[in-house]
């Protein structure tokens, strides 16, 4: 597939009207199509379209956390009629249980790849792509499948594992809790999803938004958190640490609260630990430094004091047990043979878009640098893709697999791709500081 700039919405328009069709008019409406649906032998349901112009393309779809009812999406939101117009056929299964069902996820999802075989033929390519926790069932699935696909593709993804995100988004909570509201006993974990209490954090913070202390500590819990300085969805790009500090808040309560009460269940017990965490360390490393001492000075509050204070705090450990489950449900080693591409947003407060620099550079150590590439989106919010960029990043895989290298895609309408670097997660910059100090960073901030 040859890497073509798309055409314009006017040439699309105008070629639609005079009844003819235009290669990469993506808004190009399917004529007909074929569905298929039904319940896997795992209980979950499943569900597949077929454009009547069917490529030979298989598009295999994981969804995210949490669970809708009825039948599943079989592509990421408000893109099935642009992928299916273009000739890709979709499934996807709904998983066997709702949550963090990563174990259960997986196998389902091949038996969604086999019944899709059974009902509609066998594709020429299946590529596995998935959004949020999908992408990171699909990174399973490229790590200990790779017979079944050809190559993957993670969207908005906890790529880089369930580990190293909730250990990350502990340390933030950990700062946020200590540093803002002290004296007061708050489990972060180990005693499942007092959610009333997150609530209750989340207004009181809002309530004190305006106020330049707890901006201060607001960003330090960010920054260590993994949190980027751009959140809010549909907004520009904060320009000056104050506003900075308003994108931070917008995300405490999704970024650094995630939710682990369905996981510990799961799991056996907490997994997540910082027991051994210098968080003075971990803010030199962080490569923000700069922006938490500008909000600081600006409160007029001591950060020295404020990381003594995290020093002397009581420290969280986790059960040896729920760590190994949490590994297992699914923290990649890296060892991938087939083609993946990740790409995410530079501004999501959801899921840090550092997951993604940490996972490409996972790959790239311990597989075939050739096989991984990455794809950032610079723009705010969590899984906030266009149809146009989710088709490009299928196209770009199937570039990779029919030539052998990776082709920057085309910029287009509808196309917001940037050359940005996002720093990796400050955990990993401690243990890797040679490695994080090498990699090119565009200023002090995410």
């Amino acid at each position: 597939m040859k890497n073509i700039a798309k055409p314009s919405v006017l040439y699309c328009l105008l070629t639609l009207l005079a009844g003819v069709g235009a290669v990469g008019c993506v808004s190009a409406p399917v004529k007909s199509e074929q569905t298929f649906s039904g319940t896997l032998e795992d209980g979950a349901l499943w569900q597949a379209k077929v454009p009547d112009n069917w490529n030979g393309t298989l598009l295999l779809y994981g969804h995210g956390y949490g669970r809708k009812a009825g039948l599943p999406d079989v592509a990421p939101k408000q893109s099935d009629a642009v992928l299916l117009a273009n000739g890709y056929a979709l499934a996807a299964s709904q998983y066997p249980e709702a949550g963090w069902s990563v174990e259960k996820a997986i196998p389902s999802q091949l038996l969604a790849l086999q019944q899709f075989r059974n009902d509609a033929g066998t594709p020429e390519r299946v590529i596995a792509w998935g959004s949020s926790m999908g992408g990171l069932i699909t990174s399973a699935i490229a790590q200990r499948h790779a017979d079944q696909v050809d190559g993957t593709i993670s969207l908005c993804a906890s790529s880089y594992g369930a580990l190293p995100m909730m250990d990350t988004a502990l340390d933030g909570a950990f700062v946020f809790t200590r540093l803002l509201f002290p004296g007061e006993d708050i489990p972060l974990t180990g005693g499942g999803d007092d959610r009333e209490t997150v609530g209750r954090l989340i207004t009181t913070m809002e309530g004190n938004q305006q106020d330049p202390r707890w901006q201060a500590r607001a960003v330090l819990a960010g920054v260590l958190g993994g949190l980027p300085d751009w959140t809010i969805p549909g907004s520009e790009a904060p320009e000056t640490p104050d506003a900075i500090a308003q994108h931070m808040m917008a995300a405490v309560k999704m970024g650094l609260f995630l939710p682990r009460g369905d996981q510990e269940r799961r799991a056996g017990g907490s997994f997540s630990s910082n027991t051994d965490i210098d968080y003075r360390a971990l803010l030199d490393a962080s490569g923000r430094k700069s922006l938490v001492e500008a909000v600081y000075q600006k409160a007029g509050l001591s950060l020295n004091d404020d990381l003594r204070t995290l020093e002397k705090a009581q420290r969280i450990a986790s059960v040896p047990g729920a760590v190994a489950y949490m590994a297992d449900n699914f923290t990649p080693d890296g060892a991938i043979t087939k083609p993946m591409l990740a790409m995410h947003t530079t501004g999501d407060g959801m899921t840090s878009p550092s997951l993604q620099t940490n996972y490409l550079q996972l790959l790239k150590s311990e597989s075939d640098p050739g096989l991984s590439s990455a794809l950032w989106v610079e723009r705010a919010g969590h899984c906030t893709f266009t149809p146009e960029e989710l088709l490009t990043s299928v196209e770009t895989l199937e570039n990779r697999l029919e030539s052998g290298t990776w082709q920057s895609p085309a910029r287009a309408p509808g196309i917001a791709f940037t050359d940005a670097v996002v720093l990796p997660l400050p955990r990993w910059c401690t243990e890797n500081r040679q490695a994080c100090q090498s990699l090119t960073i565009s200023g002090d901030h995410q």
